[in-house]
């Protein structure tokens, strides 16, 4: 779940019925950064006053959330996000995010850090530092003995716990770096101090017969393997593994070539990475608990809300059932208000029902649990889901920076990708990862384009189909089921418009920089106009799906101004006003 507004019963009730029988209980944006520590959830005697009364209100509010879970007979689990501390990043791209978290969730942490400064390590603060970049020290004593009475306290203030979850970090181990002087005497890289870690918490939770994963995740590079084996030889007998089922899946060079490294709900079959960590996992006697992206998902929400990918839901279910040593599936973006009718969810409500069912039986049941239609209108839903699925497959995929909610923007965030084309936004060096990622010069940049225009096309077209089913359906009588269809139209129209936005801006970037003015003021004008659209097609996506009204508003007026001014363009970046967020990447 994705914030404590979504523990509610229509929420519960939805997963319960697609097969689900747990939740992450202390889930954040997805598994995010901003959940409720687990540090924070019991107070110990080791070092009873880290945040005591952000434990006092957490406690309080994981209870209520045990409570909630016990009426639909799911489980609580735990997870843990690396190695938390206060945060003195300095800045950097990532600094606002690490600053927002640390104000949303440990900033009581910093009391603490000024009375005993010795027990906190350090990590670079320019870095990526969501967890701070004042860790606890996990090579100081008092906090090793901390983490062991929390690991054996918190079994016993939440007898209903079902499993824990340990992510190590986003991009790195998130625990002290090199710049700590304890961490660096050791002699150890930081994956090797995760696992010693790691290594002292788990008796606590496997004397209470609680199952435990450690998650391996954005181990693509070159040395992925090298790191996967080292962190595995490290892990005490016993502890089980977590991984995206796709991580080393290729796209064909016709898709854009792309290697997945982390859930993507429109890939189904397991990557090069995962079948190797899975033999390797197999051969030390461990378990593998799949990430996956089931109900919401990175790569659409949240501006394209519960987009229709039942077919891969249905393949992911075959092919993870289909290989020894998983023990299950774990939904790695969560579920979020609004709760209407779930394609994703029918379909696993079928499968789980009976799953030696051909896909095309799964497929028709899974209609008529959806869109509350009779057997005889079935094909022509699922003919919607397959064109969307194979659209969705076309799709010209570059970069992991393609993933809507990090390109067009999630909550408190301006999407990295989705700027207004301006002078302090197409200058900015700090998006140069992503947008490098897509392109590395203007004329990529323009092929880019043209490919997300013509994917642009075939959304446009199957949003077409979803809206002609919304129709039979309404002819039929069936206005809940006519209400799912003409929303996802919406949202695959937005989607349509969106993908080509993002590619706007990476050629934007290319020709601010070489000076080609006349091209650039064409583009603009484009993205005015592709804006305006968005916000037109959003008033028709509903409660919980569309972009930003605020941020788009803001954006079209100042490209108007970058057009309008007699300085064009040459516009002074002081004319411009951005509604600063708390929340940069």
């Amino acid at each position: 779940m994705r914030s404590a507004a979504d523990f509610q019963d229509e929420a519960l009730e939805a997963l319960k019925a697609a097969g689900f029988n747990g939740v992450l209980v202390n889930g954040g944006s997805g598994i995010g950064p901003d959940m409720l520590l687990p540090e924070a959830l019991a107070v110990t005697k080791a070092i009873p006053d880290l945040m005591p009364l952000t434990t006092e209100a957490y406690q309080r509010e994981i209870q209520r959330r045990c409570e909630a879970l016990r009426k639909y007979d799911l489980r609580p689990w735990l997870m843990f996000w690396g190695v938390p501390g206060p945060d003195q990043s300095t800045p950097s791209a990532a600094y606002d995010s690490n600053r927002f978290f640390d104000r949303r969730t440990k900033l009581e942490m910093t009391a603490k850090l000024r009375r005993t400064p010795e027990i906190f390590g350090f990590r670079n603060p320019a870095k990526m530092s969501w967890r701070g970049s004042r860790p606890l020290c996990v090579n100081q004593p008092v906090v090793q003995e901390f983490y062991q009475q929390l690991a054996e306290e918190l079994p016993r203030l939440y007898p209903d716990l079902g499993g824990v979850v340990f992510f190590p970090g986003d991009g790195d181990a998130e625990l002290c770096d090199d710049t700590c002087p304890h961490c660096h005497a050791t002699g150890l890289t930081s994956w090797q101090i995760m696992a010693d870690h790691v290594t002292r918490m788990f008796p606590g939770f496997q004397n209470a017969g609680i199952p435990f994963h450690f998650c391996l995740w954005n181990h693509d590079s070159p040395k992925g393997p090298q790191t996967i084996r080292q962190i595995l030889d490290g892990l005490p007998q016993g502890m089980d593994v977590c991984m995206s089922f796709s991580d080393g899946l290729q796209r064909p060079a016709e898709a854009g070539g792309m290697k997945f490294n982390q859930p993507w709900v429109n890939a189904s079959k397991p990557g090069e990475l995962f079948l190797d960590t899975l033999n390797l996992a197999r051969s030390q006697g461990r378990k593998m608990l799949v990430f996956a992206e089931l109900a919401q998902t990175e790569v659409w929400d949240p501006v394209c809300h519960n987009l229709p990918q039942a077919v891969k839901t249905r393949e992911l279910l075959q092919n993870t059932s289909s290989l020894e040593d998983i023990v299950g599936l774990c939904d790695f973006w969560g579920h979020r208000a609004p709760f209407v009718s779930h394609a994703n969810l029918a379909v696993m409500q079928a499968w789980f029902k009976e799953p030696s069912l051909n896909a095309e039986t799964h497929l028709q049941q899974a209609a008529g649990i959806h869109y509350s239609l009779p057997e005889s209108l079935a094909p022509q839903a699922v003919a919607c889901w397959k064109k969307f699925d194979t659209v969705v497959d076309q799709w010209f995929l570059k970069a992991w920076a393609q993933r809507f909610s990090f390109c067009i923007g999630r909550p408190s965030a301006r999407g990295r990708l989705y700027q207004p084309l301006i002078p302090p936004c197409l200058r900015d060096k700090s998006r140069a990862w992503e947008v490098r990622q897509i392109a590395s010069d203007s004329d990529r940049a323009r092929e880019f384009l043209a490919q997300q225009e013509n994917d642009c096309l075939r959304f446009r077209e199957t949003a077409e189909h979803f809206a002609a089913l919304a129709e039979t359906l309404q002819m039929h009588g069936l206005t809940s089921g006519a209400q799912l269809a003409a929303r996802e139209s919406a949202h695959i129209e937005l989607a349509a418009d969106l993908v080509v936005s993002t590619a706007r801006f990476v050629l934007a970037v290319y020709l601010f920089e070489s000076g080609e003015w006349d091209d650039l003021g064409t583009l603009v004008r484009e993205e005015i106009d592709a804006r305006e659209q968005q916000l037109l097609i959003s008033g028709r996506c509903g409660f919980g799906g569309g972009v930003d009204p605020i941020f788009v508003s803001e954006d079209l007026q100042n490209m108007r101004l970058f057009l309008s001014d007699d300085t064009w363009p040459q516009v002074p970046d002081d004319l411009f006003h951005l509604t600063p967020t708390p929340y940069s990447v």
